[in-house]
């Protein structure tokens, strides 16, 4: 993607961001989409990039934006997982581990990742290829967290899932 494209998707995000109300309380979780999708349709260089954007160093707010990605977002997105076809859903809710890389406590990020895993699951798709896909895409060491991921055992997923069930949302179709 052209980089002038890639910092206009960004700064749009940003904007709609900015509408909210209170940053540290999204009200429509499907702002992320919009940065997901940036993060899928980018290039390399853009996606090294791009966890900084979202989320400068020394920036409490972008630490949160980090944080509402693994701990709503991403559960948010694994309710929406529901028939075969929606492997695009999945797929945003791995580029959302993706952009938080190492920056949020791994087990938020491994339980985050047991719920997407499950809801592919359970809607008939095989979560393999996407997992591996979307850690392609990622720096190294979150590749390996995000492939990493993929040798638990049902057992071990299962088992994150019921440490946090997950709490169902009034906004799933937004």
């Amino acid at each position: 993607m052209d980089d002038d494209i890639f910092m206009k998707r960004f700064t749009n995000w940003q904007a709609r961001l900015a509408e909210e109300i209170d940053s540290y309380n999204i009200s429509d979780p499907s702002i992320y989409d919009d940065l997901c999708l940036l993060y899928l349709d980018a290039n390399s260089k853009q996606r090294q990039q791009l966890p900084v954007m979202v989320a400068p160093p020394e920036s409490s707010e972008g630490e949160y934006r980090l944080a509402y990605l693994t701990y709503e977002y991403m559960r948010w997105v694994s309710q929406r997982i529901r028939t075969p076809e929606d492997v695009q859903v999945l797929r945003l809710g791995l580029a959302a581990a993706a952009i938080v890389e190492e920056s949020i406590d791994f087990r938020d990020a491994l339980v985050s990742l047991a719920f997407l895993h499950h809801a592919a699951t359970e809607a008939g798709i095989n979560p393999k290829p996407y997992f591996k896909e979307v850690a392609d895409m990622a720096r190294p060491e979150t590749r390996g967290f995000i492939r990493g991921f993929l040798a638990r055992s049902k057992r071990e997923i299962k088992g994150l899932i019921d440490l946090f069930p997950p709490v169902e949302s009034d906004n799933i179709d937004a």
